[in-house]
């Protein structure tokens, strides 16, 4: 097994970490490469070069959720050991203090891995584009609601006049569609999640689906022009639009570590993120 290393460089802790791996990795003849900007903060490349085989790989990733998703990104289907160095790290699976037990473990084949949904999104059946938080449809430009008719499995559920639409992974129920008022879903739930953003109605609950079932996301005339399409937060289109299309991808996200211990740690960083808004 092979280590590809992930950083966030804006991190303190993370860049000091990096070295002190990078070091010990080589010093213990270990094969490792390291991402554009773990290579910049480390000095250097690693022991080992990238040959796309993401099998034969595990990614350590130092940041936060937004390091993962980037990770996620880089090698599909690459395991991925995430540490967390971030706000709240709904999606790490250590603390910074376990990072060399865990590496160990990894390289002896002893932690398990999480296959987490990923969501495939196209528009109006064009090149597809992976998330693994969320996809968001909505105004590119004007300020104004959009009008948005929500199809599941080619039948209406409802038409919105909203700030925008999202499908939502279990993973990314705690990222966005948390803040937009769905639901926490357990991560290993097989279902997807759809939530207005600010709608203009009296009805504006979220839906929850299977995950096998497909949305399409229709605008109604006059916002066709002026769409936005975004996926984990990186914007994958924009302009005219028939209809924006979301299912479950053929690819997973791969993490390293078991689901012991999930709800305490989602109970203590869902407290954690409560308490940012008194933090001076």
């Amino acid at each position: 097994m092979k280590l590809m290393l992930f950083v966030n460089e804006r991190k303190p802790a993370a860049v000091e970490i990096a070295r002190r791996l990078a070091g010990s990795w080589t010093a213990g003849g270990l094969q490792w490469a390291a991402a554009a900007q773990a290579a910049q903060v480390v000095g250097g490349a690693g022991t080992a070069a990238w040959d796309c085989d993401a099998g034969s790989w595990a990614g350590v990733v130092l940041g936060g959720d937004g390091t993962l998703l980037t990770a996620s990104r880089f090698a599909p289907g690459m395991p991925l050991l995430a540490v967390n160095l971030g706000t709240v790290g709904f999606l790490a699976a250590i603390e910074p203090e376990e990072v060399d037990a865990a590496v160990a473990h990894v390289l002896a084949g002893e932690l398990p891995i999480q296959e987490r949904t990923m969501l495939s999104v196209r528009v109006d059946g064009g090149p597809e584009s992976l998330a693994v938080n969320e996809v968001v449809v909505g105004r590119n430009v004007s300020r104004r609601t959009a009008d948005l008719a929500v199809r599941v499995d080619e039948e209406l559920f409802w038409r919105w006049s909203c700030d925008g639409v999202l499908v939502a992974t279990p993973t990314g129920s705690t990222a966005y569609a948390l803040s937009a008022g769905g639901p926490l879903v357990s991560p290993d739930a097989a279902v997807l999640v759809v939530v207005p953003i600010c709608a203009h109605t009296m009805f504006d609950r979220p839906l929850v689906i299977p995950d096998h079932a497909v949305v399409d996301i229709t605008p109604q005339p006059g916002v066709g022009d002026d769409l936005a399409v975004a996926a984990d937060g990186a914007t994958v289109a924009t302009g005219p639009a028939g209809v924006v299309t979301v299912a479950r991808a053929d690819q997973t996200l791969r993490l390293i570590g078991g689901p012991a211990g999930r709800y305490a740690r989602l109970r203590r960083r869902l407290a954690d993120w409560g308490a940012m808004g008194g933090r001076e």
